[in-house]
């Protein structure tokens, strides 16, 4: 259980302590507040199930990237506070043989840029659900608004309408 779950909601790097052991995970995530309290109800690993029936964990960003970043960024920000704080070893509760990079492809490509959407409650499943009818993933859905806004903009400058 962690018991101190940060607010942010964007991209950014985590470090998750056990406040016994000293053990350390670090994960970055598109939305860490979210991330976080999936581990606080299912911890990563069996090393961190068994530390929390021993006590809790604390959580703290360690890298918030408040106006987006690439997929590589934060692949590369995850990498770095992992070897830093010596997660990957007798210290630590991450994989030494995880793949940062493989592990994030996930996101897209790694030279993807991310940026945190913020969305009035019930928005984002309105906008899956219309996505889905149309056979479309939410992001191309969403390039795809933005483009159209963006053009129809430009043909308004370009012809004078207000």
């Amino acid at each position: 259980m962690i018991v101190n779950i940060p607010q942010y909601d964007g991209p950014g790097v985590y470090k998750i302590t056990h406040t016994i052991t000293g053990r350390i995970y670090i994960g970055s995530s598109l939305n860490c507040n979210a991330r976080l309290k999936r581990h606080s109800k299912n911890p990563q690993n069996l090393k961190m199930e068994h530390d929390a029936a021993k006590g809790v964990f604390v959580a703290e960003i360690v890298k918030a990237f408040p106006e987006g970043c690439t997929n590589r960024e934060l692949a590369e920000a995850e990498k770095y506070y992992c070897d830093f704080f010596e997660a990957s070893t007798d210290k630590g509760y991450n994989d030494p043989n995880h793949s940062y990079f493989m592990h994030n492809e996930r996101r897209g490509n790694t030279d993807d840029f991310v940026i945190p959407l913020f969305l009035p409650k019930g928005m984002k499943a309105k906008i899956r659900a219309h996505a889905d009818a149309r056979g479309e993933s939410t992001n191309s859905f969403i390039n795809r608004a933005i483009d159209e806004a963006m053009e129809r903009d430009k043909a308004k400058d370009e012809s004078g309408e207000p």
